[in-house]
């Protein structure tokens, strides 16, 4: 599943059939007005994207990094917390500070983090598919924004209340996650 199926969903749920037509059947050059509608579709569910995984459900990743000190830029996503690293498959202790995290071992380890989303485009992959929150909660999610930026506002708040609620019947209540903290505490 792609991003584009997500918006396609959205704009049917919006009542907008001309827009879902025209990427359901895409061929060629989009009209001025698509490629507006699309941009703009995007931006909010990019929006909710980025809400999602810093407040409701991170996107965890793991990969093979040299252990030592380690730049946050180095990786191939930006972490918003370090969960944790391992290497031979025992813990080891690591320090985050700001930009990098450390760790006293050397060598080679798999770190595990939770990564900042970056801007997805309509032919990305759609990576809440097989997640709890699913395709149904980024629509409503992207509906009220949509529905917001277009003035359309006792549409939006109830686009809002559906994509609230849904997120509440899906999650644990938990706080929210924090974000990677500077200091010296190793974990």
């Amino acid at each position: 599943m792609t991003v584009k199926d997500v918006i396609k969903e959205t704009a049917r749920l919006v009542g907008d059939e001309e827009f879902y037509a025209a990427l359901e059947t895409e061929t060629g050059e989009a009209s001025e007005e698509t490629t507006k509608k699309t941009r703009i579709m995007l931006k909010c569910y990019n929006d909710i994207l980025f809400e999602i995984a810093t407040e409701v459900l991170p996107l965890e990743t793991e990969e093979e990094v040299g252990l030592g000190v380690v730049k946050f830029d180095s990786l191939s996503a930006f972490p918003q917390k370090i969960n944790r690293i391992r290497k031979d498959g025992r813990s080891v202790k690591f320090y985050v500070g700001v930009n990098y995290f450390e760790t006293d071992e050397r060598g080679t380890g798999i770190v595990t983090y939770e990564k900042i989303p970056t801007e997805k485009t309509v032919d990305d992959v759609f990576e809440y598919d097989k997640t709890v929150i699913g395709k149904t909660i980024f629509c409503y999610g992207t509906a009220a924004e949509y529905c917001l930026i277009s003035g359309r506002f006792s549409e939006a708040s109830n686009w809002e209340n559906r994509y609230r609620n849904a997120i509440s019947a899906v999650m644990p209540k938990k706080g929210r996650y924090g974000n990677i903290k500077s200091g010296k505490v190793w974990r």
